[in-house]
């Protein structure tokens, strides 16, 4: 659950809708492809767990194998996604939010949304956002778990409803062309790498190998069903999109 919990959400949210511009309805592709070049990697980390039954992650396999500078190199590469992913997460839900906002009329709070400072474009409840996120984690483990399980739920539950309706309303003429025309092959492509993003998370298990009863087994399983079920809901969900209207 917490692979399952920790790949899927944020991603979808914010960038199946660039892919979806450099691929079209293609984007089906992008995601079913994408999902078995994160499998491939996902595999290396479940191998690795059963080798190593000890929480570290890609920190500890690099120590290791290679020793400690280069550990030390992946170590802060790894502080970087955090920082990155979590930046294109807060972002995209204060997006969100804002056109929330403006539909409902209320324009009173748009430099919260977007204040430019020194020539650069900044967003306040981004900062806030992550700001809760810390003060919850710092609370303990028990209250950073019941929130972590509330949003997982309502992802699950938006990503649902989602399908649910893009189906419903759902209708093939949006699939042809199936490519771009001016990007082609390379906008699939390139929709790969951006959707790349999606799949990550998986790597994240592997932390907890200290805690699961029998790491050599649970990890590596865990890490394969959740992923596998990933690719599933994410390939139906463009699936479902793609039939809804134009994604050019």
């Amino acid at each position: 659950m917490f692979t399952f919990g920790s790949i899927i959400g944020t991603g979808i949210f914010t960038l199946t809708g660039p892919a979806a511009h450099l691929a079209g309805s293609a984007i089906i592709i992008s995601y079913f492809v994408t999902g078995l070049i994160a499998m491939a990697t996902a595999l290396v980390f479940a191998e690795f767990s059963s080798i190593i039954p000890k929480s570290g992650s890609t920190y500890l396999y690099s120590y290791c194998i290679f020793g400690e500078f280069t550990a030390w190199i992946i170590g802060w590469n790894y502080v970087l996604t955090y920082l990155v992913s979590n930046a294109v997460g807060t972002r995209g839900l204060a997006s969100y939010t804002h056109k929330l906002f403006t539909v409902m009329g209320v324009t009173c709070l748009d430099p919260l949304f977007d204040y430019k400072a020194g020539g650069f474009n900044i967003c306040p409840f981004a900062a806030i956002i992550l700001l809760v996120c810390v003060l919850i984690q710092n609370r303990g483990t028990k209250d950073s778990k019941n929130v972590n399980n509330f949003f997982n739920a309502l992802k699950i539950i938006l990503i649902t409803f989602v399908i649910i309706f893009s189906f419903c309303v759902w209708d093939s003429k949006y699939l042809t062309p199936f490519t771009i025309k001016k990007e082609g092959v390379s906008g699939l492509v390139e929709s790969s790498t951006v959707l790349y993003y999606t799949y990550i998370g998986f790597d994240y298990t592997t932390l907890l190998c200290d805690e699961a009863i029998n790491p050599k087994k649970d990890v590596p399983k865990g890490i394969k069903i959740s992923l596998s079920m990933i690719i599933a809901i994410y390939t139906i969900f463009a699936v479902g999109i793609s039939g809804v209207g134009d994604l050019s």
